[in-house]
């Protein structure tokens, strides 16, 4: 049995559609639509509320200046700092709060578990 429900927008370029009717006779469709491939959630089921959300953001390799190096923070894992020509500087376990140096000024990057950071030293 069909009821009308509110429509909250107009899709032309829906894609990859599937449709499916659960053990209760819901139908339920999926697709995609848009430049962005926004994916669309909709049925006929009245008890399902859908909420859409972004995840919550991984917080960010963050690197403080200090004489002769730097810090790393919000990070634990193994980092690693490389040269603007790509030879392997230093490579530590951080833990917290740690010092990464004696290095001798220049600019160098960071590869810290999947983030990417560069910073200078002076």
């Amino acid at each position: 049995m069909w009821y009308n429900a509110e429509r909250i927008d107009t899709f032309t370029d829906a894609q990859r559609i599937q449709i499916a009717i659960d053990g209760e006779e819901y139908l339920h469709v999926v697709f995609t639509a848009g430049d962005n491939q926004k994916l669309v959630y909709a049925t006929t089921n009245p008890g399902i509320g859908i909420t859409e959300s972004l995840p919550e953001p991984e917080p960010g390799l963050v690197l403080i200046s200090a004489p002769s190096g730097f810090y790393i923070t919000s990070y634990s894992g193994e980092a690693r700092i490389y040269d603007p020509v790509g030879r392997l500087v230093l490579a530590r376990e951080i833990n917290g709060k740690t010092l990464m140096g004696p290095l001798k000024p220049g600019v160098y990057f960071v590869v810290a578990g999947k983030q990417k950071a560069r910073i200078a030293v002076r």
